[in-house]
């Protein structure tokens, strides 16, 4: 069977271009689609049927939920809100001033020895 295998490659490596690309689609083609049939035989095996809701779970419904953790997170949201208005209420407040010092920079080296000029040819 391997050796079937090899040489049909080995044969394909012979063709024009037109029939290495045409192999080369189907084969893809193939190997995409037994990919895409694994996948989903994996779903299909790892989720649970949504259609049948169990009856032993009983709680409140999703909008109830919902509108609980909404709630929440919006409580917590204009907390920082609001400290994060009043920070930029501050900034908003604040006048910009701008100080320039001279510079204290001697470009002079003392350690460097003299250099005598040459004339050029």
């Amino acid at each position: 069977m391997l050796q079937k295998i090899q040489n049909f490659f080995l044969k394909l490596r012979e063709k024009d271009e037109p029939a290495k690309k045409r192999w080369l689609f189907a084969l893809s083609s193939v190997s995409m689609a037994l990919v895409i049939m694994l996948w989903g035989t994996y779903v299909n095996l790892t989720f649970q049927n949504l259609d049948a809701a169990p009856e032993d779970i009983a709680g409140p419904g999703f909008l109830k939920t919902f509108n609980s953790g909404f709630y929440a997170v919006s409580e917590k949201s204009a907390g920082k809100l609001s400290i994060l208005f009043d920070y930029l209420k501050k900034i908003a407040k604040q006048k910009n001033s701008i100080t320039i010092h001279s510079a204290d920079i001697n470009f002079i080296l003392n350690d460097l020895e003299n250099l005598s000029p040459k004339k050029l040819p």
